[in-house]
């Protein structure tokens, strides 16, 4: 029998507050390796004729709805949201910095035994480097185990892209009911970086 893992799906979203200032997010999903078929199967069932994946921005208010409905069906454990703003320009250091407090929080206080990130191509060395980093200062250990995957190639990153779409929509865009949705379904913390 294999063994069960705990496993954080991490993908960002954003929005710019005004022409200088955004607001970053980074969400991650978490769930057991045990309930990964069941989860991807009713994620895949969502996809519309000709799409790879789901993404929260490209989607109506309406499919929003529909898959915040299937999600919150869905076997998650949980979620945890870090938010921070920041300036245009500083996207990647803010990125590092909810990196920083994310991963640590996902091995030592919600047992994650692996992480799983959106790529972003070349840019994943910045996460890696952020990585080694943490396990140098020994904020992270050699057991969490972390990679990249894309976000067509893994449908448990969908989730997390949603979580994070879901809470700047509630906060900034007043849709309120997918967020409303997934919270009442699912344990999902927020945290507001300064």
């Amino acid at each position: 029998m294999d063994e069960v893992l705990r496993i954080a799906h991490v993908d960002e979203s954003g929005f710019r507050l005004d022409k200088d200032q955004r607001l970053y997010v980074v969400a991650a999903s978490i769930t057991v390796s045990s309930d990964a078929s069941v989860i991807d199967q009713g994620l895949r069932d969502l996809l519309l004729p000709g799409r790879r994946y789901l993404h929260h921005y490209d989607e109506t208010l309406d499919r929003r709805l529909k898959i915040a409905g299937c999600l919150a069906g869905l076997p998650l454990t949980g979620a945890l949201v870090v938010v921070a703003r920041c300036d245009e320009k500083a996207q990647e250091d803010a990125r590092r910095r909810l990196l920083s407090r994310l991963l640590p929080t996902l091995q030592h206080m919600e047992a994650v035994d692996r992480v799983i990130i959106e790529s972003r191509g070349g840019s994943d060395k910045s996460d890696r480097r952020t990585i080694s980093r943490l396990r140098r200062s020994r904020h992270l250990t050699s057991d969490l185990r972390a990679d990249h995957a894309p976000k067509a190639a893994d449908p448990l990153l969908w989730v997390a892209d949603f979580v994070a779409g879901s809470w700047v929509g509630a906060q900034y865009r007043d849709e309120v009911e997918p967020w409303r949705v997934l919270d009442e379904a699912h344990a999902i913390e927020v945290i507001q970086q300064t």
